[in-house]
């Protein structure tokens, strides 16, 4: 190691549990994949839903999927993964991952919030009704997405009863696993 170098033997293993004792969760790329395009999707497909139910037979049906992520990608692309390694970013230090469902699902209704008010001045109580249950899906879609990767995250982050992630002890030497 490095730091074995730099410090005596015994301030060498401080230095190395100091930076064990520092938790920073890891998501990988293949969560973070995963996540966002459930995300997308399960958006898409609640879209689809309020599309058939609004219009009925008379409405597109199930192409309206293949057109919301036809033209929802490259928005969920720019706008939805930035966001969501923004999001994770700071809450890499959070060990519950509860609450990271929480922030996400609150980030993601933030977002529609802003995005509902920029773009859509509701006219009618009907139309207000739509734009809020568009912010409580968006909401919902972002809890899921991210409750989607629970179980990839807390592999690649095992929780040991020392409370080290590899599984050192306060007893064993510098660099032993």
């Amino acid at each position: 190691m490095a730091e074995e170098g730099q410090y005596p033997p015994r301030q060498a293993q401080s230095a190395q549990w100091a930076k064990k004792d520092r938790f920073r969760m890891r998501y990988g790329a293949s969560a973070l994949i995963i996540g966002w395009l459930g995300t997308f999707l399960l958006f898409c497909l609640g879209l689809t839903v309020a599309n058939l139910i609004a219009e009925g037979p008379h409405g597109l049906g199930a192409g309206f999927f293949f057109l919301a992520v036809m033209f929802g990608f490259p928005v969920a692309l720019l706008a939805g993964l930035p966001l969501a390694v923004l999001l994770a970013w700071p809450l890499r230090r959070v060990r519950d991952q509860r609450l990271h469902v929480v922030a996400f699902a609150l980030a993601m209704g933030v977002v529609a919030t802003g995005a509902v008010l920029f773009f859509y001045a509701p006219d009618s109580a009907e139309m207000g009704g739509l734009m809020v249950a568009l912010i409580l899906w968006t909401a919902a879609c972002g809890a899921i997405g991210r409750a989607s990767v629970i179980k990839l995250v807390t592999r690649r982050n095992p929780l040991v009863p020392g409370g080290l992630e590899d599984g050192l002890s306060r007893t064993d030497p510098v660099g032993s696993p």
